[in-house]
């Protein structure tokens, strides 16, 4: 094959897959018919992911559509953990619809009623039928060949200190007087907890 990544070429957004208990980051998504006048959406699943066990276990889903000014934050947690070993939906901001989580700093949302589930080897491709769904952003989604040409930036994962309540961080305050170097460890500008002295020669 001369270069596979035409396929990246192909015209596609991103989204989080949210179920009761978790959920993941997906592309594969299409509008394929139509049933009772409500549209019919499939996405693939890849049956290696936790979310398809869930998904496989509830009759209900949502997708909500990822924008190019949505917090990276998002990708992060759906896209790179898995929700076996950590509840992604404690650590970003859902809302409930029709009793299904949905991922709140998004474009917005459909809320799926699965209707069959296909096998397609390596993934499984579900098909639901849209019965709610909300615009929160008029912000531009954010396609395949966007993410893959800002993936660094998207799924830089940036650490960030985090001191436990009432810290407060030790101080070492070197006071040179006369001959005596005098070391005072204070916890606030307020508060010294210890003095030493200690003769130093010049």
């Amino acid at each position: 094959m001369k270069n596979s990544k035409i396929t990246r070429k192909i015209t596609q957004g991103m989204y989080v897959l949210t179920v009761k208990g978790g959920g993941c980051v997906v592309d594969a998504v299409a509008r394929v018919g139509s049933r009772d006048d409500a549209p019919l959406i499939s996405v693939a699943v890849a049956k290696a992911n936790h979310s398809h066990q869930l998904l496989a276990e509830n009759e209900k889903f949502a997708l909500s559509v990822i924008g190019e000014q949505t917090d990276p934050e998002v990708i992060q947690v759906f896209g790179f953990n898995c929700s076996k070993d950590c509840d992604k939906l404690a650590k970003i901001e859902t809302i409930e619809v029709e009793d299904v989580p949905v991922a709140k700093a998004t474009l917005g949302y459909m809320i799926l009623e699965k209707i069959d589930a296909i096998d397609m080897g390596t993934h499984t491709l579900y098909i639901g039928k849209l019965i709610e769904g909300d615009i929160f952003s008029d912000d531009e989604p954010m396609s395949y060949v966007y993410y893959q040409e800002h993936k660094d930036d998207l799924t830089r994962i940036t650490t960030k200190r985090i001191n436990p309540p009432g810290f407060v961080r030790p101080v070492a305050i070197f006071i040179m007087a006369r001959q005596y170097l005098m070391i005072i460890n204070v916890r606030s500008v307020d508060s010294v907890k210890s003095i030493s002295r200690k003769k130093i020669n010049y």
